[in-house]
């Protein structure tokens, strides 16, 4: 019985060390062969849905801009565009002429806003520019005077708005560019560059594309203001012509 013991014993010991030094087995290759995956992108000139102004990840519905007060969509089509913009303002139609001058609120609530939407592959930026015209009396066509338009000398002036971008949802950007104080809107002649209110240089500090898909500002339009000097102040139904202007950089 010790001698068969003392076999069996050798004989496991000896399979172990005989598994223990199997070489691993080598790879042949036999034959490779490459396949192709492929993708193509054309320009998108679609034209850009309307998006909720301060959640701009997600669409506006029903599909119109907010009317109250008054924005206009466009139909713009891409692959650049402005799709909103104010198309309205008002300082009521009630006030009386004052010669220590006005500063007059505006009698439109909730909101006024841009919407931009920039779907160019390459990096890029845009600017939206703003200016006016003069206040011309619409109710008679020149002064009695001189044989000019009547105008009202004034200064329309916009509050301090919110920007956002549809890749970073209702979260403020602090990468889109706009006025970090009231702004007033200049008045220009005809083809002028009018002044920045929203925009953006199309890089960051690290490189990477900005102001890409849609963007939005946002104002609170009662905060809308139109001052007339002492002096100034007059009879008459006055109007002035609000111009948006969206301005592109090419490749950078």
């Amino acid at each position: 019985m010790k001698k068969t013991r003392l076999l069996i014993s050798a004989v496991v010991l000896g399979g172990m060390v005989t598994a223990g030094s199997l070489p691993a087995m080598a790879e042949e290759v036999v034959n490779t062969h490459d396949g192709k995956a492929t993708v193509q992108f054309t320009e998108n000139t679609d034209t850009p849905g309307i998006v909720d102004p301060t959640n701009p990840e997600e669409p506006l519905v029903p599909q119109v801009p907010v009317d109250d007060p008054d924005n206009e969509g466009t139909n713009n089509p891409g692959p650049l565009s402005l799709d909103v913009f104010p198309a309205k303002f008002d300082f009521g139609d009630d006030n009386m002429v004052n010669m220590m001058g006005h500063e007059l609120e505006s009698t439109l609530t909730g909101i006024h806003y841009l919407q931009i939407t920039d779907n160019r592959s390459d990096i890029h930026g845009w600017d939206v520019r703003v200016s006016r015209t003069e206040f011309e009396d619409k109710s008679t066509e020149v002064a009695p005077a001189t044989g000019e338009k009547r105008t009202l000398a004034a200064t329309l002036t916009l509050p301090v708005g919110e920007a956002r971008n549809s890749m970073t949802g209702a979260a403020l950007s602090t990468e889109l560019t706009h006025s970090s104080e009231a702004l007033e809107i200049p008045v220009v002649d005809a083809g002028g560059a009018g002044t920045s209110i929203f925009g953006t240089t199309g890089l960051d500090e690290s490189g990477g594309k900005i102001g890409k898909a849609t963007s939005t500002y946002v104002w609170d339009a009662s905060q809308e203001r139109l001052s007339v000097g002492k002096g100034e102040s007059k009879t008459g139904n006055f109007e002035s012509t609000i111009n948006w202007t969206l301005t592109a950089e090419v490749t950078q």
